[in-house]
């Protein structure tokens, strides 16, 4: 899943005055956190090969069923931006489709423009449907592939400061979340209390009772 700080890295490039397509729906998250930086976004759980939304795409795709995507990009031929490894850049399909933007828009100068992430973004693993904890982090680069978005240059560098904040906001989400702890604090999965343990740097070791005792101690439910 696309951590809210991928897209807050790159608000400043992201059209306001543009519906963005959040074109691969996963649970709902990508496009509510693009919504909450201020985007008028539609998603849907559609097809993506078969359907046809918003001005412009602003997606995280499967990595593994790139070559269909950008078939499918070809045909809709819109603007977008999608997260993608590094590695995409080298492959027959990517070539083929740079080549057919080469005859469709011959007026521009990049058919691709790249952002290039300060830090590698950390992806969230789910597994039906709740975050799973990992102890590795990610061990590839993924770069922001944009088409027809009018960067200022072809390859723009994101700065630390842009990560950070990101980073911060992550942290103020997760911290917002206690807001609606009250007796359903016994409800919460382990990892769950392990995740909001972590986000105010507790102590995740112990029982399940001692973790619900730590988290209410530290937020005062």
């Amino acid at each position: 899943m696309t951590p809210k700080s991928a897209w807050e890295n790159i608000k400043e490039y992201i059209p306001t005055d543009k519906v963005i397509w959040e074109a691969f729906y996963g649970d709902g998250t990508s496009a509510a956190n693009l919504r909450e930086l201020g985007f008028d976004v539609v998603s849907e759980d559609v097809d993506f090969y078969k359907e046809d939304l918003g001005e412009i795409i602003v997606t995280n795709p499967p990595f593994s069923d790139c070559k269909n995507v950008f078939t499918r990009l070809a045909i809709l031929d819109k603007p977008f931006i999608m997260i993608l490894p590094v590695s995409k850049m080298n492959t027959n399909y990517f070539r083929d489709w740079l080549e057919e933007m080469e005859v469709s828009h011959p007026e521009l100068t990049d058919q691709i423009q790249l952002i290039v992430p300060n830090k590698r973004i950390q992806f969230i693993k789910m597994v039906n449907g709740e975050k799973v904890e990992t102890k590795t982090s990610c061990n590839f680069d993924c770069y922001y592939y944009c088409h027809r978005m009018n960067l200022p240059k072809s390859i723009v560098h994101l700065k630390a400061a842009q990560k950070e904040k990101a980073v911060a906001s992550d942290i103020d989400d997760m911290l917002a979340a206690f807001d609606n702890l009250t007796v359903d604090i016994e409800k919460l999965t382990v990892p769950q209390l392990k995740e909001r343990l972590r986000a105010i740097k507790k102590p995740v070791s112990g029982k399940k009772a001692d973790l619900i005792e730590r988290l209410r101690s530290s937020v005062n439910v």
